[in-house]
């Protein structure tokens, strides 16, 4: 273990012990300012100590976010309500324990040794190619027959409504065997440059039509970063290539106040566009986290326990065969505090850490936290290393806005599909160096 990543999760946990005082002094303008300056300095230094695109340090960055919503609302608070400013407050400091805890177990956990696999093709990469394209297209039909193919000719309520449960697993499905696709071109077929470019674009048209028609975002941005963190493994990526991809983040936030609009009516909304309002983390779909906290806390004045990380188990079994199974936490918010919502068939994002304390109080970011790391410790540069690094980066990326159920049962259709396209496509025999 590299002794000043101890040193600096040692600070985290200070950081952590500074903030819990000043916010029981009811020193809330210090607390927000001493916040924002501790999470940069452990942002800077999970970057520094990892790499940009490591991931750790990949779901580390697509969490913080969510952090930032709550010190934005903090000042919107401030002048409007005392109560949800300290309700708001109290988000920050049990976020930042999860963070201050990431932070710590990154730097003292170790990373799990796996067995030393080497992947070989078992059918030529233009068979691969092949099959990805096929599935592509019958994706593509499939929305082309439930919607349409013309951008803005859909809006989020009909997409809702419209939908059908086998266009939701075939869409996962297709995901987690992009997922697999990525990983056989970037690391088993060991293809990069101008090259990748012509392989990826079963994967580009997929993710456009995933962007442009239905609305999607999230998912098709996590492939592409999926792809830089192998790609990256290979050959270190030219940081100005990392610049981009941040570029391209921002203008698919800015995308999100244009999707499901019909390409002609763009101009005039960004040029009505209030761009500090449009940057505003709780004017996006990042804003859910700090609702969620706010909504439930002036319901009820402590959190109420209750088994979800043992209820996932139970879950995952299909309603034909456990009709009484327990329901998620997030679909029971909805249910209980957006009714109306929850009629149409429509969702929110979930909050994680109010999750986390619904099954352990305040220890639950801590838990959390350990959860989240020690997943990511099953990582090394091997290829089978890089295959769990990539399921992890899916799974886990944005992870602050789901419950738990949603992660696992991500990771379990991700792992069924993934090991299948394995035996279908590849050959495992034992390496005789292990990667790193």
């Amino acid at each position: 273990m590299n002794r000043l990543a101890f040193i600096w999760g040692v600070i985290s946990l200070v950081m952590i012990c500074l903030l819990w005082l000043l916010i029981s002094l009811e020193s809330l303008d210090l607390f927000i300012n001493v916040s924002i300056v501790s999470i940069v300095l452990l942002s800077l230094f999970q970057i520094k100590k990892s790499g940009i695109l490591s991931p750790s340090t990949i779901v580390f960055v697509t969490a913080l976010p969510y952090f930032l919503t709550a010190i934005f609302n903090s000042f919107i608070y401030r002048d409007y309500s005392y109560f949800l400013e300290r309700t708001n407050a109290s988000l920050i400091f049990y976020t930042f324990i999860f963070f201050g805890s990431f932070i710590f177990f990154d730097s003292y956990f170790s990373r799990v040794k796996i067995p030393n696999l080497n992947f070989r093709k078992r059918l030529s990469l233009n068979a691969v190619f092949l099959f990805y394209s096929i599935i592509v297209f019958v994706y593509i039909s499939m929305v082309a027959t439930l919607f349409s193919l013309d951008i803005g000719a859909v809006s989020r309520a009909d997409i809702y409504k419209s939908k059908s449960t086998l266009f939701d697993v075939y869409k996962l499905f297709i995901y987690s065997f992009s997922v697999f696709y990525i990983w056989f071109i970037v690391s088993v077929e060991q293809k990069n440059g101008r090259a990748l470019v012509f392989w990826l674009l079963p994967l580009i048209l997929f993710s456009a039509t995933d962007i442009l028609i239905l609305g999607d975002r999230k998912l098709a941005i996590i492939l592409f970063v999926i792809c830089a963190f192998a790609v990256n493994v290979q050959k270190r990526i030219n940081p100005i290539y990392i610049g981009y991809g941040f570029v391209f983040g921002l203008l698919m936030w800015v995308y999100g106040y244009l999707r499901n609009t019909s390409f002609s009516e763009w101009g005039a909304i960004l040029s009505e566009l209030d761009y500090g309002t449009a940057f505003s983390p709780d004017k996006s779909e990042f804003g859910a986290f700090s609702i969620v906290w706010n909504d439930y806390f002036s319901r009820y004045s402590s959190v109420q326990m209750q088994p979800t990380y043992l209820e996932t188990f139970a879950q995952i079994v299909p309603t034909f065969i456990f009709p009484s199974r327990p329901i998620s936490p997030s679909v029971n918010f909805v249910k209980e505090f957006y009714p109306d919502i929850y009629n149409s068939g429509g969702g929110l994002a979930f909050n994680a850490i109010l999750e986390s304390m619904m099954n352990f109080n305040i220890f639950g970011p801590i838990a959390f936290a350990f959860l989240i790391v020690f997943f990511s410790k099953f990582y090394n540069k091997s290829h089978f290393g890089v295959l769990l690094g990539a399921i992890y980066i899916f799974c886990f990326s944005f992870t602050l806005r789901n419950d738990m159920i949603s992660n696992f049962r991500t990771f379990f259709i991700l792992s069924v599909v993934i090991s299948m396209c394995i035996l279908i496509f590849c050959r495992i025999g034992k390496s005789r160096a292990g990667g790193n």
